[in-house]
Order: structure tokens, then sequence, then C-alpha cells
């Protein structure tokens, strides 16, 4: 059984190393090409595993802007990849070869719709980019501090939609160990209070600490409760490495503060119950309109909504 998975381990591995060496010659092409990029996630984060080989990505996330993205798409395809149409609230274009594996290409760093509902529209980004070197070559990524906001921010996203592995957990832990003395503390900080993420990233120090032989000299560490860590750290190991489907996720917002109304609605077809954390908060139909109408002041993320859920046509399930 041993030989299986070192036999499995070792393709993996060499096989992820030919997939980066041509994702290395594609960024290469786009820069000579006057089309520079920044490598987001992924192999900037690999380095910081003791083999970075090991730690496989399913796809290269690439910032490019919206000025070069047609460009950027063009060259991709010279060098053998097929593009995806995009989707109407998609941030990136996908875009997929047999050698390179899957490179997305980013118009913005999140999906419009998440930077004005999720984060207020606080995330600025205030860095020039960083060089790092990979493989005896230079590349870009984000600077020390925006990276630490977009690595814990992208990980803040999956774990409310549709949960987070130990992976994501260990990069954003990895992030903040090595680059802890180059981060502006005061800058993350104060955005992850504003933002009222402050609380769960304390419990993923503890996590890091408790359960993943991190120092507690690599974090500031506040108080939390232990059932908290724990049940949290459940919700990490079920998810394997990516998080956990939509329908897993009831469970553990139940055993963190939520209430089941036993309200139920229907979308499209689909039934959905609305949880609450006050139980004396009365769901009706005027209720809930007001929350949706009261989320954003954007008429165009206003707009988004509606095309995927009728604010004004809320059907309760009796």
């Amino acid at each position: 059984q041993m030989d299986i998975w070192e036999n499995e381990y070792l393709f993996n591995v060499i096989r992820n190393i030919k997939k980066i060496s041509y994702v290395h010659k594609t960024i290469k092409m786009l820069e000579k090409k006057a089309v520079p990029c920044c490598i987001l996630k992924g192999e900037t984060l690999a380095q910081l595993y003791p083999v970075p080989e090991a730690r496989i990505s399913g796809d290269t996330d690439l910032f490019v802007g919206k000025e070069q993205i047609h460009e950027a798409v063009e060259i991709v395809k010279e060098m053998g990849y097929k593009s995806e149409l995009k989707e109407s609230l998609s941030h990136h274009i996908v875009c997929q070869s047999p050698i390179g594996g899957t490179i997305e290409l980013h118009l913005t760093l999140h999906e419009e719709f998440i930077e004005e509902i999720w984060f207020d529209n606080q995330i600025v980004f205030q860095e020039p980019f960083r060089i790092i070197e990979l493989e005896n070559q230079e590349f870009r990524t984000l600077g020390y501090t925006d990276g630490a906001i977009f690595n814990t921010l992208h990980l803040i996203k999956h774990f409310l939609s549709s949960g987070v592995g130990l992976r994501q957990v260990l990069d954003v832990l990895l992030y903040i160990k090595e680059y802890k003395n180059e981060i502006d503390w005061l800058r993350f900080n104060q955005l992850m209070k504003n933002l009222k993420y402050d609380k769960f990233i304390n419990v993923l120090y503890h996590i890091g600490v408790k359960y993943l032989n991190f120092d507690p000299e690599n974090f500031k560490l506040r108080a939390v409760e232990n059932e908290i860590v724990e049940s949290t750290m459940n919700e990490i190991m079920e998810a394997g490495s990516f998080g956990l489907g939509e329908n897993k996720r009831k469970e553990f917002y139940l055993r963190n503060g939520f209430i089941s109304s036993n309200k139920y609605i229907i979308d499209n077809g689909v039934k959905y119950e609305i949880l609450i954390t006050n139980k004396k908060y009365n769901i009706t139909k005027e209720t809930l309109e007001k929350r949706y109408i009261r989320m954003t002041k954007s008429k165009l993320i206003k707009y988004l909504i509606s095309k995927m859920f009728n604010v004004y046509n809320i059907k309760f399930i009796k």
C-alpha cells in the first residue's frame, strides 16, 4: 500500500513540475509581448512549504487587469491554451492546456459583488508588485501586506461559501509566519476589524498553535473559547483540501451561534432554510425585502442580484 502511495505522490509531483515549467514559459511570453502579470496564490505560497513541488495547485491565477485582458488571452492561445467564454459575473477568464493545466486570467482580484457585499469595498491594494524568484527566474507577485490581505480574504470567501480545507489554512499561516516582519500589521488588523473578520482570524491563529505546531510567537494571540477553536478545526478537517459543498455547511453554522428558523423559501426550484442569530427576529417577506434592498447602494450589484434572486417575489414554503 505504501508503494502505491509513494508512486502516486511521485507521479503527481513530476506532473506538477512539468506544468509549472510550462506556466513559467507562458508568463515570460506575456511579458515579452508587453503584457505584465502578477502571480496570485499558488506557486508563491508553495515556496513556503518544505517541498514546494508537493503543494499541487488545481490552477494558476494570474492578475492581468481589464485593459490588457484580450491581449493576454490571445497570447496564451498562441501557447496552446484554449479559452472558455467568460461568465457574466466572473472576474476571470479560464484557459486550459494539456501541458500547462488551467490558467485563470484575472480582470480584478475578486468578483465585483464579493468586493461590494462581503468586503464593503474596503480592499484597496496599495503596494507595487514585488519580485519573487522561482526556478532562477524573476516573477511578479503582490506586495507583502497586499498579499496577506488577499490570501486571508480569499480563505474567508471560501469559508463563508463552501468551506476551506487544511491547505488553505496552512497557506495563510505560513505566509504570516514567513513575512511577519514585512507585513504592515496596523493596516492589516484595522481592515480585518472593519470587516468584522478579526475574531475568525484569531481562531485560525489558535488552530495553528494548538494543532499545527506553529510557534505562538508568530501571531498576536487573543483569548478565545476552546470550543470554538475545536469546532472550527473539525469543520476544516472534514473539508479535505478545498472545502465542503453547501449541503454540509448548515450543521457548522448551527454549532456556532446560528439558529434554525424552520422557515424556508424556494428560489428557482431550490429549497433554502433561513438561519438566524436572534430568536426574536421576525422573518417576513417585508423584512427580507428590506435586507436585500439595503445590502448595497450599487445599482449594478442590485441588478446582478435580481438576475439570481427575485427579492420582490420571495416564496415561503409553508
